[in-house]
């Protein structure tokens, strides 16, 4: 930081913690970059709002820990916002803050007042489930030979979902994964956050609506057409 403008130091540390930090040094989702910029947006108009200054005329120095409170009591009220939404809110202030500490070292007092900033504790909502015997009976209720292509999508959706559950248990988030002609394999990529990869294998019960094509010839495993609304507009002889 070698420019003498207060303000225009603010503005180019944030710039930096956005390409530099996130984007190119801990290679962040775009997601978590989307989060954190909308932090810093909400932020910034409320200090506008609270200080009297746009954005373009913030210091360092008014990003204090009385700045902080006073927005993070502004989400919870006048935004109505749940504490955990606060708490992610605060993360993305702290991680900034930790990054301005290493490179503005004459602003510490101020920003070791905004690290002391606690989370703030909820409760965690007792989450029910279904057994895995509850699950099988959902998925047999509907006969497979007679489910529509959309219903069969549905199904096998349905399984696959109940699947990456479980994966979850183990640490793995289950995203990314892909339900589409690739799905016609027996097992699907799973990754997650921390660079985690995984292959799943499907359950015996989402096997025939993933039917392989030389099945659905030969005639062993039976598809309906597709049913269309006589309204509908994305009806294929139309």
């Amino acid at each position: 930081m070698t420019s003498s403008d207060p303000a225009a130091r603010f503005s180019t540390l944030i710039q930096r913690f956005f390409l530099d930090r996130l984007i190119e040094q801990r290679n962040v989702s775009p997601r978590t970059v989307a989060s954190y910029r909308d932090t810093f947006r909400l932020l910034f108009s409320f200090a506008e709002e609270h200080l009297r200054k746009p954005p373009h005329k913030l210091q360092l120095a008014d990003f204090n820990a009385d700045l902080i409170l006073a927005f993070l009591k502004y989400l919870e009220i006048a935004r109505h916002n749940t504490i955990r939404s606060r708490n992610a809110r605060l993360a993305a202030i702290r991680s900034f803050t930790h990054y301005a500490t290493l490179l503005e070292p004459g602003a510490l007092p101020i920003l070791q007042r905004v690290l002391a900033i606690p989370m703030k504790r909820f409760d965690r909502p007792m989450v029910g489930f279904l057994s895995r015997e509850e699950v099988q009976c959902i998925l047999a209720a509907p006969s497979v030979n007679t489910l529509v292509w959309s219903t069969r999508s549905g199904h096998a959706g349905y399984a696959l979902q109940y699947r990456r559950a479980r994966l979850r248990a183990h640490g793995y988030s289950g995203q990314g994964c892909r339900i589409g002609p690739q799905c016609l394999r027996t097992s699907s990529r799973q990754g997650s956050k921390g660079a985690r990869r995984a292959t799943v294998g499907y359950y015996r019960e989402t096997n025939p609506p993933l039917a392989t094509p030389d099945q659905v010839r030969s005639g062993s495993v039976a598809l309906s057409q597709p049913r269309w609304r006589p309204d509908d507009p994305f009806r294929r002889d139309r």
